[in-house]
């Protein structure tokens, strides 16, 4: 009877376990699939900094930040290629390649809990709520290095931590093939190293004699990965649309392989107050991605395998890992991402669980601790899942990114003699640009650079150098040495500047009409007044200096109710500037004949039928705190 019956209750167990699998992947492709990011980035939340340009770099097959990650953008580049083809758009297709990396390192963490633990149903919740923890799931639905990189963590832990078995030649060069790929795609892998050693202490004795041997050759099949590197300067000397920095020039490359531009991040704690602040973030970090019940748990199972003879090893294995990058995080918590450098932390807490069950004396298997822990697996899933899901989807449905392509698309471009050049300063609004220039053909008619091009040059060219007034935010005028010099500015499109070297003495492409002397030494030379779809207004000032006004002006637009407001009320709507040209150009800074152009959008409130008038001028403070108003324009518009 039981002859016949063994097979059936194996094929029973097989299929448990493949169903187990197939569960948590499916469960976590559809939570993934639906908080996935379809369009590019506009959030500008420290886990989506780089997300623009990743978005562009794979579809350009270009290159990105330090330290290049080439077998990322390899792999990468390739399933966009493919998943375009398939009709999916640019920026889903990019952030697909994270889901299948995601997906793909829940697999290997089951296959590690599945082998260490033989239970099927454990290995399945700890799977799943490991997925759905913060960063996690972030980088498993936004185009990102780090679910390659923790799939990198698994495999390494995976190949290590399967079994007991005697290690060959054919192993150790396996490891270091594993550990060459990951520690070559993120340099935050090697923190796995410590941990490892400690569980292959004994192979390390057991191979004392042709250890030379093993680590001769194993540094070679290490050092070999690294040639996925010449992707940097082939593809720069191939002149391609997307590289950063100068990975084509010997210094320039190794800038990129070893990641200087980190080091201004690398600020240890001054005092022990600071290491105790420190240590206060990480611990919320890491309470953010399990949640302190999570922690507390994984916290037991580590202790658990601690003081057990027989785990002790894999405890202190497991313990060792965990060190080594709470360690860094500690010390030095600037020079990462914390939240997804600490990724394998919980990834580590979940094995120390799925093996203290596994290893539980009897009495307290009696207790059912298995079923327990894995209803607590499932509790905590549903848990993080409520908690996650609607942080995640703000960060990757936030519509910054597509309304900055939209506002870049009203650029004038056919007012310019020459193709303007558009500056934005690295970071979202630039690789949003660039993804509607490049990659999906939705802008044209201009150049962006960001602000590392020689922005002189380009002047000196004659070429029109074009912003965006937050742009000024970032990079003051008179606070940044890569501003032309002497710097003047004028609008040339509601929300665009234009940025000179010289004076602008002529407005013929713009409105005119009779001038008008504010009696400030500043003349309105003409205006034009346009409907908006909505109601709104939109407003071309043209300014010109009689003289050098040598005092700072502010600018008023105001709608109202009567031609002469004699009380608050009476003003319907106003957009005042501090200066013109969105509060950026103090007329101080004016020389005589400079003309000067103000675009100014304003919307009368809503429902309002009455009389409106428009009314503009400049006005200044005085000393004892009283206003002294320059008219310039008072027309009734209905």
């Amino acid at each position: 009877m039981s002859r016949l019956s063994s097979p059936s209750g194996e094929q029973k167990n097989v299929w448990l376990r493949r169903g187990a699998l197939i569960g948590v992947l499916a469960l976590l492709a559809l939570v993934y699939l639906l908080t996935l990011q379809r369009d590019i980035n506009g959030s500008g939340h420290e886990y989506m900094i780089d997300v623009g340009e990743i978005q562009v770099a794979l579809n350009l097959w270009g290159t990105i930040h330090h330290t290049g990650y080439p077998l990322y953008t390899i792999i990468g580049a390739s399933l966009v290629a493919l998943f375009r083809l398939l009709g999916i758009n640019p920026a889903m297709s990019a952030s697909l390649v994270s889901t299948l990396f995601g997906l793909a390192a829940i697999g290997v963490v089951y296959a590690l809990l599945l082998a260490r633990t033989a239970r099927p149903l454990l290995a399945a919740a700890l799977s799943l709520a490991l997925g759905l923890t913060q960063s996690y799931w972030i980088h498993s639905v936004v185009a990102e290095v780090y679910s390659l990189y923790v799939l990198f963590v698994a495999l390494a832990l995976w190949w290590v931590f399967r079994d007991e078995r005697r290690w060959e030649m054919r192993d150790w060069l396996v490891a270091a093939l594993i550990l060459g790929l990951g520690v070559g795609h993120h340099r935050a892998v090697a923190f796995i190293v410590p941990g490892l050693a400690v569980w292959l202490l004994p192979r390390l004795w057991q191979d004392r004699r042709r250890m030379p041997l093993i680590l001769a050759l194993g540094t070679l099949v290490f050092l070999a990965t690294f040639t996925v590197y010449l992707y940097l300067p082939l593809r720069d000397r191939a002149g391609a649309r997307w590289v950063y920095g100068q990975p084509g020039t010997w210094e320039g490359f190794w800038h990129e392989f070893l990641g200087r531009e980190a080091q201004r991040e690398m600020d240890p704690p001054h005092s022990l107050a600071d290491f105790g602040t420190h240590v206060g973030y990480i611990a919320g970090v890491l309470a953010e991605q399990a949640t302190w019940p999570g922690l507390a748990v994984g916290a037991g199972g580590v202790i658990a395998l601690l003081v057990r003879p027989s785990s002790r090893r894999f405890g202190a294995a497991l313990l060792i890992g965990m060190l080594a990058y709470l360690g860094f995080a500690f010390w030095l918590p600037e020079a990462v991402l914390a939240p997804a450098f600490l990724m394998p932390v919980p990834l580590l807490l979940a094995l120390a669980v799925g093996e203290a069950v596994a290893q539980a004396p009897d009495p307290v298997r009696g207790l059912r601790i298995e079923w327990a822990m894995t209803l607590s697996g499932l509790a905590l899933a549903a848990a993080l899942f409520l908690l996650n899901r609607p942080f995640v989807r703000s960060l990757t449905s936030d519509p910054g990114g597509r309304r900055t392509i939209e506002h870049v698309a009203t650029l004038p471009v056919d007012d310019f003699d020459r193709e303007p050049i558009l500056m934005l300063p690295w970071g979202g609004s630039y690789f949003a640009v660039s993804y509607g220039r490049y990659v999906t053909d939705e802008l044209e008619g201009f150049t962006p650079v960001d602000h590392r091009a020689d922005l002189r040059a380009i002047v000196a060219r004659g070429e029109p150098l074009i912003t965006l007034p937050e742009t000024f935010y970032v990079f003051p005028p008179g606070q940044w040495n890569g501003w032309p010099d002497p710097l003047h500015l004028t609008s040339v499109g509601p929300g665009f500047v234009q940025v000179g070297d010289a004076p602008l003495l002529s407005a013929d492409r713009w409105p005119g009409g009779p001038l008008r002397d504010l009696g400030n030494g500043v003349a309105l030379q003409g205006y034009e007044l346009a409907d908006l779809p909505g109601g709104g207004l939109h407003l071309i000032l043209i300014w010109q200096a009689l003289r050098a006004p040598g005092t700072d002006y502010s600018v008023f637009v105001h709608l109202a109710r009567v031609e002469t407001p004699a009380a608050p009320e009476d003003i319907l709507a106003q957009a005042d500037l501090s200066a013109p040209v969105y509060g950026w150009y103090p007329t101080s800074r004016w020389p005589a004949g400079e003309v000067v152009r103000d675009d100014v959008i304003i919307t009368p409130p809503e429902g309002y039928g009455g009389p409106l008038w428009l009314r503009v001028g400049m006005y200044r403070q005085r000393e004892d705190g009283s206003f002294e108003n320059f008219e310039a324009l008072t027309i009734r518009l209905r």
